[in-house]
């Protein structure tokens, strides 16, 4: 354990038994109980009293203590905990698993942590494939095809694509040379985007490249792995901001509808939905504050602002059905690394 989880692992222990102190207080004298919550929208904190004024409010006072219950239980035991496991001890005060997820992530932003310090993660979502040996803190190891220091990590945002290029080992066979696999299976969580978040601190020299599909949730998952979440903007050590963006991106798409714009069975382009612009707007505002010194922000919200103007956007497996992905792969990568 580092001296940095540990001073967090004390810090949540004591503010959990602060509460729960001040509740059986509260229930001695008869006076109302309550648990202070910070809204991570508007960082203002808010009392949850019981008994309530309202139905919604004794659900979530008693949601948040069983939470703070089984907290502090993991990290006094030193066990670990999922976010599925708390929603199953009740499933009926919970009524889905985003109940949890939301709450969860406010307790740690109210005690100024990362969710990491409740000892309460996710269930695993990310997958990973190529020549890397993960080390866990019990000894525990795990195998995918030994490492090389000289590889780089691609990462894809749809799984779709990860398993067409980890079952044709693309990892083995790239021309520029070997390296690993991941997937978020779409936005990632938090345990994918602080894996990648090690692996680069662990081996800066080694590239990191994206691949994800030219829309709006394509760039926005970008930006998540480059700049972060804003619901978790808390939670530190989370970000690669030196992660380049391979594509597709506009030019690609221009190219291969125009190379394929004479033949019978011609690239069918894909048209933004309403909610796709609504997206895109809401991600460019929200980029806007902070494209001033980032030259790789600029160039997304470029491309945003090109998709809605053009009306196109299209998926990464577009280039699968164009047989030519692996191929379009090759030459990136070799062009950005100077290999091949």
């Amino acid at each position: 354990m580092s001296l940095h989880h540990g001073a967090e692992l004390g810090v949540v222990v004591a503010k959990t038994e602060d509460i729960l102190e001040s509740l059986v207080d509260a229930l001695a004298i008869g006076a109302a109980m309550k648990i202070p919550l910070r809204s991570r929208r508007t960082g203002h904190q808010i009392l949850v009293r019981f008994p309530g004024s309202n139905e919604k409010e004794v659900k979530k006072f008693t949601a948040l203590l069983l939470i703070l219950h089984v907290c502090h239980e993991a990290l006094t035991k030193d066990y670990i905990v999922t976010k599925r496991n708390i929603y199953y001890q009740d499933p009926g005060l919970f009524g889905s698993q985003d109940y949890v997820d939301r709450l969860v992530d406010d307790i740690a932003f109210t005690f100024g942590v990362s969710r990491d310090a409740l000892n309460i993660v996710a269930a695993a979502k990310g997958l990973v494939a190529g020549n890397l040996t993960v080390t866990f803190k019990d000894g525990l190891m795990l195998y995918c095809d030994g490492y090389e220091k000289d590889q780089d990590s691609l990462l894809t945002g749809a799984q779709a694509t990860f398993t067409s290029l980890a079952s044709a080992r693309f990892h083995t066979t790239a021309s520029a040379g070997g390296g690993i696999i991941v997937t978020g299976k779409g936005y990632p969580d938090l345990a994918t985007r602080q894996f990648l978040h090690y692996l680069h601190d662990s081996f800066p020299a080694v590239p990191m490249l994206a691949m994800v599909d030219y829309d709006p949730d394509g760039l926005a998952i970008l930006t998540t792995y480059t700049s972060g979440s804003y619901s978790l903007r808390h939670e530190e050590d989370v970000t690669i901001p030196s992660l380049i963006w391979l594509g597709p991106s506009s030019q690609d798409i221009t190219r291969i509808a125009t190379a394929t714009s004479a033949e019978s069975d011609a690239l069918q382009l894909q048209r933004p939905t309403r909610a796709d612009r609504r997206k895109a707007t809401s991600l460019l505002n929200r980029l806007a504050d902070g494209i001033s010194d980032d030259v790789k922000l600029v160039n997304v919200v470029r491309e945003l602002q090109l998709m809605l103007f053009l009306n196109v956007k299209s998926e990464i497996q577009m280039l699968d059905e164009e047989g030519q992905l692996a191929n379009w792969l090759d030459r990136r990568l070799c062009d950005l690394l100077g290999s091949g």
